[in-house]
């Protein structure tokens, strides 16, 4: 994504799709770090997606990668890479 509207966008658009979807929260299950340098972190997160009932949304282990990058001394979500789909 080139700019904040795109990545605005895709984000209003998967969690309108989550709502429609009767999501209710999510669970982080577990985070490993698999690389950090001075300007990069590379990071996968297991979490759990519960529908509004409580009940497992789909898969009960799901997995995203997410890359980190500092700028002006701030680590900031550069790229994420989800294992399973983002909104259902």
């Amino acid at each position: 994504m080139k700019d904040h509207e795109e990545v605005s966008g895709f984000l209003t658009n998967t969690f309108n799709n989550l709502e429609t979807n009767n999501y209710g929260f999510s669970v982080i299950n577990q985070w490993e770090s698999y690389r950090e340098d001075g300007n990069h972190i590379v990071t996968e997160m297991n979490f759990t997606r519960f529908l509004k009932d409580s009940s497992i949304m789909g898969d009960k282990f799901r997995k995203a990668t997410y890359i980190l990058r500092k700028s002006r001394g701030k680590l900031k979500i550069a790229a994420i890479i989800p294992h399973t789909s983002l909104d259902q």
